[in-house]
């Protein structure tokens, strides 16, 4: 097997694209180098941090993929991505990508990918706002927050019934 090069991941995680055909085409190739788990978790953390909003939500895409194979097949990305997860939620609070998001945390309570604390912990950091922030924030976001806020309850109460 091709050892693991960090740069080449670099790059083709910079190019791929919001497809099913690119998304489960590097998916793939993360799970053959599943030995390599932790520095491809690390590496597409690195560029989640350069990319524009909606390639993060593509490198979320990818994630998921990734993760979801992995969980039927018990290996270690779930753990290793799931440290990720909470620094990279982070990054995604934009209003454009925030719903589908919550739709992927939703997704992973359905499957038990997670349990219900840490997604609900994934939630909250989506939908929390920093002290720098919130000083910037006017009128309209504030009601935005308020409702994502809404929805992480709506998540939380589905869980619970769940």
């Amino acid at each position: 097997m091709v050892e693991f090069n960090d740069q080449f991941f670099e790059k083709r995680l910079l190019n791929l694209k919001e497809t099913q055909d690119s998304i489960t085409g590097l998916s793939a190739w993360c799970l053959q180098h599943r030995e390599s788990h932790k520095a491809i978790v690390g590496t597409w953390l690195k560029v989640l941090k350069k990319v524009k909003i909606e390639q993060r939500l593509t490198l979320f895409y990818l994630a998921n993929d990734v993760i979801q194979y992995s969980k039927r097949k018990s290996l270690q990305f779930v753990e290793s991505w799931g440290t990720a997860l909470q620094k990279a939620t982070t990054l995604v609070r934009d209003d454009k990508v925030k719903g589908k998001i919550l739709r992927l945390f939703k997704i992973w309570n359905e499957r038990s990918i997670y349990d219900e604390v840490f997604l609900s912990d994934l939630c909250g950091l989506l939908t929390t706002t920093t002290k720098k922030n919130a000083s910037a924030e006017n009128t309209e976001f504030q009601a935005y927050k308020n409702f994502g806020s809404h929805v992480c309850d709506l998540y939380r109460s589905t869980v619970t019934r769940n």
